[in-house]
């Protein structure tokens, strides 16, 4: 039998691995991992420590003792890397390149980092507006840096007004 437990925030001494996925772009509620020591149940693997910075972390400790297939499951969705296989990719090497595409930890192989539903790593933030409404839209923005302008039109009805301008 293999004993695995979700535990700490990733210290890998005494013959503990820690996994650790990067979440792009969006902040997470919850993530965790799951593969067949879970029996592929989503809900069943063991749940990851944020470590506040857009990772996550599961350690297992002890280390499995047998090499392991995994996926991760952010806010109940499990990530597809059959995309990023099919386009050269080689972070799930158990594949069949239709419909099954595995994240392989080996034994022995130390601590891992992967990014959740892709192989490389997250793209780095462009920073600019990113409100469709603004004057200065940048559609290629993906962070919000405060910039927005709006342009903006009234008009002032003077015609009551009695006095003289001058």
């Amino acid at each position: 039998n293999i004993v695995l437990t979700s535990t700490g925030t990733g210290n890998t001494g005494g013959g503990a691995v820690a996994l650790t996925v990067e979440v792009c772009g969006s902040a997470a509620s919850s993530v965790r991992m799951t593969g067949p020591f879970w029996g592929w149940d989503p809900n069943a693997g063991p749940v990851a420590t944020d470590n506040g910075d857009g990772t996550w972390t599961v350690t297992l400790n002890p280390a499995p003792t047998e090499n392991m297939e995994y996926l991760w499951i952010v806010d109940g969705v499990q990530e597809n890397l059959i995309p990023a296989m099919v386009a050269g990719g080689s972070c799930a090497p158990i594949t069949d390149l239709a419909n099954y595409a595995n994240r392989l930890w080996n034994v022995g192989s130390g601590d891992v980092s992967d990014t959740f539903n892709q192989c490389e790593g997250c793209a780095p933030a462009l920073a600019g507006c990113t409100d469709s409404n603004a004057a200065n839209y940048d559609a290629a923005a993906t962070e919000d840096d405060g910039s927005c302008a709006y342009n903006v039109t009234f008009s002032v009805d003077m015609n009551e007004y009695g006095n003289t301008f001058g």
